[in-house]
């Protein structure tokens, strides 16, 4: 049972990629992280009703970590906006990196054998990812990618600690409210001119919260049924799911990119071990 949940969250986490990428291509990121959150609040507070606890008293990391969760999207789907996402999924999932040193510096985690192989493996994969083999190619979706990845790895190095005080789906709740209450003010500021593919951008946004939602319960479901160790390394395979999804609506990678990906990928589930 958990192999099949976490399949799926690495399923329904790759899917939300090109469809994070449809609507930012239709809305502008701003506008679609908005709809985005709206949808997802809306979700994640349903989900709550049934499956939610009695908040924590203290509840000061679970909202550091979600605010950075929600953070991080922000430079995502600027990043998005100016690459493919096939290409982003691929690089911001190198989150985890910053993820384990948070765990190791902060939590005093040791790191294993298989991790210390995977770390360089996965880091000249980023390196190969961030190269062009065409002078065409924009560059300016690294910089924010990069932002991305660090708030994603703050994330991720909290999100243990998050759960353990508040309880998963009371932390997916909290994501929700955090994404309206940072999201809208940017709406208002940044939203520019309404483009003509308005109403089909707010319904792939919608389309993108019900995806990645689902990845989400998917995984939180699996952890009821196996340990950290088993489930993330199955997650984290999200990368290969966006890669051929990036591929059916048309994405093609450099040469160099396509065989980053190969590291990358094997890098990903070395440290996740």
């Amino acid at each position: 049972m958990w192999l099949l949940l976490a399949l799926s969250s690495a399923f329904f986490y790759g899917a939300s990629a090109p469809l994070s990428k449809i609507s930012t291509g239709k809305l502008n990121p701003i506008r679609a992280l908005f709809y985005y959150g709206i949808f997802s609040c809306i979700i994640y507070f349903i989900i709550w009703m049934f499956f939610g606890v009695p908040f924590h008293k203290n509840l000061l990391i679970p909202i550091i970590t979600e605010v950075c969760a929600v953070l991080g999207f922000v430079f995502y789907y600027i990043a998005l906006e100016k690459s493919m996402s096939s290409l982003m999924v691929t690089f911001t999932s190198s989150y985890i990196l910053i993820s384990i040193l948070i765990g190791i510096c902060i939590f005093g985690d040791k790191l294993h054998t298989l991790q210390s192989v995977g770390v360089p493996i996965l880091t000249s994969g980023i390196f190969l990812l961030g190269l062009h083999n065409k002078k065409s190619d924009r560059k300016d979706w690294l910089l924010p990618s990069i932002f991305a990845v660090i708030f994603w790895g703050i994330w991720g190095g909290l999100s243990g600690k998050a759960v353990a005080i508040a309880g998963p789906f009371n932390v997916t709740l909290i994501f929700g409210i955090a994404a309206v209450v940072i999201w809208t003010p940017l709406f208002f500021l940044k939203r520019g001119n309404p483009p003509k593919e308005n109403k089909k951008g707010i319904l792939f946004s919608l389309f993108t919260a019900l995806v990645m939602d689902a990845g989400g319960i998917a995984f939180y479901s699996a952890l009821k049924f196996a340990p950290v160790s088993l489930v993330v390394p199955v997650s984290n395979l999200y990368p290969s799911f966006g890669i051929i999804f990036g591929l059916i609506i048309g994405e093609r990678p450099t040469r160099i990119q396509l065989f980053a990906f190969i590291p990358v990928l094997i890098g990903l589930f070395l440290v996740s071990r």
